[in-house]
C-alpha cells in the first residue's frame, strides 16, 4: 500500500482552503455589487479614468468579478483620453487660448496682494499643436481695470507654463489681448458676494487670526497660510476645506429649524434650493461638488419617496462629478473626501459594533435607572465609541492617500479628532446664528480664540508622524484594494442580513 506524503497532503489542503476563500470573497463581491450597483459603476468609471493617468490602477479592476463591469472601466478610460490633453511642457509655450473662469480668489506674492483666476483652458492653440481642457490659473496684480469674471475670454499671445503634472499657469503680458465671449460664468458674481462676506468678517472681529478663520468658513478661501499649516500639523486641515462635513451641518440645521413650519415635501424642496444656492456661492471645487451632489441625491430620494442607500448615493455623486470633469480625480481634496466618505459608509457600523464590547451600548430605559454619575459616564462612553469608530473608518481609507501624497500622517490627529470636530461644529452653528443676531459676535470671537489656542498650543511632544521616504502608486492601489475587500468581508461577518439591508 502506497504511503501518503503528509507534506503533499498539507499543501493540497492549504490550496483547497485558499481556493474556497477566494470563491467566498468572489461571492461576497458579487452580492455586494448587486446591492449597490450605482457605487459599482461609479468606482469602475473612476478606475477607467485613473488608468489613463497611471497603469497601477489596473489592480483595482480586481474589485469587479463580473466581466461586464470591464466595459464601464473601458468607457471611463476612453472618455478621459477623448476629453483631456496631457502635454508635457519643458518651457513656456506661446499661443492663443479660450479661458473659462470658475473662481476668482485673493492671493499673496512677494510683491504684494494679487488676484488668482482659476478655471479651464477649453483650447490652447500653438503654432504646431492644440491642447484641450487644461486645469489652469492666471495670476495678476489687484487693480481696478481687471477682466471681469462673468464670461469666457479668448486670450491672444499668452504664455502657457506647466506648474505640476496636468496643472498649468497662463501668463499674460502687456501685449496679451483679452477678447470677451458670449459664454457666461458665475465667477464674478460669486467673487463679489464673497468680498462682501470678507468685509463683514473684517468689520465684525478685532483679532486677525479670528478674521482669517471666519473668512475661511464664510468663503472657502484660506488666506492665512500659517493658520492652515497649524491645522494641518495636527490633522485638522479638512475642517477648513468646505466639504461634506459642512454640507451635512447646514442641511441638518436647516431641516431641524424648518421641520415644524413646512410640510415634508416642501421642506425637502426648500432645502434642495438652499443647498444648491450654497453650492453656487461656494464654487465648483471638487470636494464641494461631490458633497452637493451627494446631498442632492439624498434629499431628492426623500422628496420623491424613493429610498436610496448612502452607498448608491455616493456612486451617483461620483459618476456625475466624473462626467462633468474627469480631471477631478487629480484633486487631492476630492480624493480624500471620497475616500473618507467611503470609509465611513463601509466601516463605521462594523467598528462601532466591535467597540460595544468595551464601551457597551445601553437602552434608554436602562440608562434612566442608573445613578446620575453612571448616566454621564454612559453618555461619555457612547460619544467616545461613536467618535473612535468614525475616526478609524476615515483613517483606513485615507491613510494610503496621505502616505502617497504627503509621505506622512500626523498621529496626533487621532487624538484631536476625538473632540475638535464636535467643538468646530458648534463654531459653525454659532457663526450661522451670528449672521442674524449680531449680539452673539463678541462671544463667537472669544470661542473662536479658544479653539485657535487649542490648535496653536498643541503639545509639541505629541507632534510625531507616521512617515515614509516614498510610497509608490502601485503600493497605494494595492493597499486600497486590500482595505476595500476587508470592509466587505467584515460586513458579511459581523452584520446580520437585516442590518445589511438597512445600511
Amino acid at each position: 500500500m502506497q504511503e501518503i506524503d503528509v507534506d503533499e497532503l498539507d499543501l493540497g489542503i492549504n490550496f483547497l482552503y485558499l481556493h474556497m476563500q477566494i470563491e467566498k470573497g468572489r461571492h461576497f463581491l458579487i452580492y455586494f455589487w448587486s446591492r449597490y450597483p450605482a457605487l459599482q459603476y461609479g468606482i469602475a468609471f473612476l478606475v477607467g479614468i485613473c488608468l489613463s493617468f497611471h497603469l497601477a490602477y489596473c489592480l483595482l479592476a480586481l474589485l469587479f468579478p463580473k466581466k461586464s463591469t470591464l466595459i464601464v472601466i473601458l468607457l471611463g478610460y476612453l472618455y478621459s483620453l477623448s476629453l483631456c490633453s496631457n502635454p508635457h511642457l519643458k518651457e513656456q509655450t506661446v499661443g492663443t487660448g479660450i479661458f473659462h473662469i470658475t473662481e476668482i480668489k485673493r492671493g499673496q506674492s512677494p510683491f504684494g496682494s494679487m488676484l488668482i483666476y482659476e478655471g479651464k483652458l477649453r483650447t490652447f492653440h500653438t503654432d504646431s499643436q492644440t491642447f484641450h481642457r487644461l486645469n489652469c490659473q492666471i495670476q495678476m496684480k489687484q487693480k481696478k481695470s481687471r477682466p471681469l469674471g462673468d464670461r469666457d475670454y479668448i486670450i491672444y499671445h499668452a504664455f502657457l507654463e506647466e506648474k505640476s503634472p496636468r496643472h498649468f499657469i497662463l501668463k499674460t503680458k502687456k501685449e496679451s489681448v483679452w477678447t470677451p465671449l458670449k459664454q457666461k460664468s458665475w465667477a464674478e458674481l460669486r467673487f463679489q458676494a464673497k468680498e462682501k462676506m470678507r468685509a463683514w468678517a473684517k468689520r465684525s472681529f478685532d483679532k486677525k487670526e479670528v478674521q482669517d478663520l471666519m473668512i475661511s468658513l464664510l468663503t472657502g478661501q484660506k488666506e492665512n497660510r500659517v493658520q492652515l499649516f497649524q491645522f494641518g500639523q495636527i490633522g485638522l486641515s479638512h475642517l477648513l476645506a468646505i466639504s461634506g462635513f459642512h454640507f451635512a451641518i447646514l442641511t441638518g440645521t436647516t431641516i431641524f429649524l424648518l421641520r415644524n413650519f413646512l410640510p415634508k415635501k416642501l421642506l425637502f424642496f426648500c432645502v434642495i434650493l438652499l443647498m444648491s444656492a450654497y453650492f453656487l456661492y461656494m464654487g465648483e471645487a471638487p470636494s464641494i461638488r461631490r458633497a452637493w451632489v451627494g446631498v442632492l441625491v439624498y434629499l431628492s430620494a426623500e422628496l420623491f419617496k424613493r429610498p436610496s442607500s448612502a452607498l448608491n448615493a455616493l456612486g451617483v455623486a461620483l459618476i456625475i462629478a466624473l462626467v462633468i470633469d474627469p480631471l477631478i480625480v487629480l484633486d487631492i481634496g476630492f480624493q480624500l473626501s471620497f475616500a473618507a466618505t467611503l470609509g465611513i459608509l463601509l466601516f463605521y457600523s462594523c467598528i462601532e459594533k466591535w467597540l460595544r464590547k468595551c464601551l457597551p451600548k445601553r437602552k434608554l430605559a436602562e440608562l434612566r435607572s442608573l445613578p446620575i454619575i453612571d448616566q454621564w459616564a454612559s453618555l461619555i462612553a457612547t460619544y467616545l465609541r461613536k467618535v473612535v469608530a468614525l475616526n478609524l473608518s476615515v483613517l483606513l481609507f485615507s491613510l494610503p492617500l496621505c502616505l502617497f501624497h504627503f509621505h506622512r500622517f500626523p498621529l496626533i490627529g487621532l487624538f484631536y479628532n476625538l473632540f475638535f470636530p464636535t467643538l468646530f461644529s458648534l463654531l459653525i452653528l454659532w457663526l450661522l446664528l451670528s449672521l442674524f443676531l449680531p449680539i452673539l459676535l463678541t462671544s463667537l470671537e472669544a470661542y473662536s480664540q479658544l479653539l485657535l489656542t487649542l490648535v496653536t498650543n498643541a503639545p509639541k511632544k505629541w507632534m510625531f508622524s507616521l512617515g515614509l521616504s516614498s510610497f509608490p502608486m502601485p503600493l497605494a492601489a494595492l493597499l486600497f484594494l486590500a482595505v476595500f475587500l476587508w470592509a466587505i468581508h467584515l460586513r458579511f461577518s459581523l452584520l446580520t442580513v437585516k442590518e445589511w439591508e438597512l445600511t
